[in-house]
């Protein structure tokens, strides 16, 4: 039996389909397929976080430091001043943020200078407020703070804040002691910026008081830094100095 031949409109709609076909096998081996109206476009890179860049550390030197007689971020550790020790023992592809209160000290050499949250000299709080809010900007996951009156080495803190969880998108994971806390020797998640705000906003400045109503994760210090992990009088920091400088001679 004969086939009977295609009539014409056969042949014109085998033509187009052939041509619909070429065209998408085409463009889908070479990935120029286009997304149609109404399909979810790729996020862009910039959208989504850096999971390998370091995450920031902002360095706490806003205080009065009236008990010291001197700012405490300018006193003298291993040739350097506290600022300068800090900034130096910092990895040098970890952003470095500063919050001075106004204090308009020397700027270590990549450091980020940030203004307070709030105007005048408001407390810790402030400058950790202006930080997540820097953060959430950069669509970073959070920041690591650490205070000028410390000898413990940033990095060294980063790390065991890291071994314990950090970053943790949803709780704060402070250094503590048997006996003390301390929320500045910290890892702080973005995503707290808001209800600090709100915290902020009712008239509340109390770092603890804060702590106490917020998602917190104690991590224990080390024994060996405890003598040196904050000082706020002449001799407490000359004890915390011997203390330090007898382990780096170790």
């Amino acid at each position: 039996m004969k086939l009977k031949p295609n009539r014409p409109s056969e042949n014109l709609m085998w033509g187009v389909w052939l041509r619909h076909a070429r065209r998408f096998f085409s463009d889908g081996l070479t990935g120029s397929l286009k997304p149609r109206k109404g399909r979810l476009k790729p996020i862009p890179k910039s959208a989504m976080p850096d999971t390998d860049q370091p995450l920031p550390l902002l360095i706490l030197c806003g205080g009065g430091s009236t008990r010291m007689g001197r700012p405490k971020a300018l006193l003298p550790a291993g040739g350097d001043t506290l600022l300068e020790h800090l900034a130096a023992h910092t990895a040098p592809d970890r952003p470095l943020w500063l919050a001075d209160g106004g204090n308009r000290l020397p700027l270590p050499p990549r450091a980020l200078r940030l203004p307070d949250a709030l105007d005048g000299r408001e407390g810790p709080l402030s400058a950790v407020l202006a930080a997540l809010q820097h953060a959430q900007r950069h669509n970073l996951a959070g920041v690591f703070l650490i205070t000028c009156d410390t000898l413990i080495a940033p990095e060294d803190m980063i790390a065991r804040l890291q071994k314990a969880g950090a970053p943790d998108t949803g709780s704060i994971l402070m250094l503590r002691t048997p006996e003390t806390d301390y929320p500045l020797l910290a890892w702080w998640p973005a995503a707290l910026a808001d209800a600090l705000a709100a915290y902020l906003g009712s008239g509340s400045r109390r770092v603890m008081r804060w702590i106490a109503q917020t998602p917190t994760r104690p991590v224990l210090m080390p024994p060996a830094w405890q003598p040196y992990a904050n000082f706020n009088t002449p001799g407490q920091y000359t004890a915390a100095l011997a203390a330090w400088q007898a382990q780096q001679a170790v």
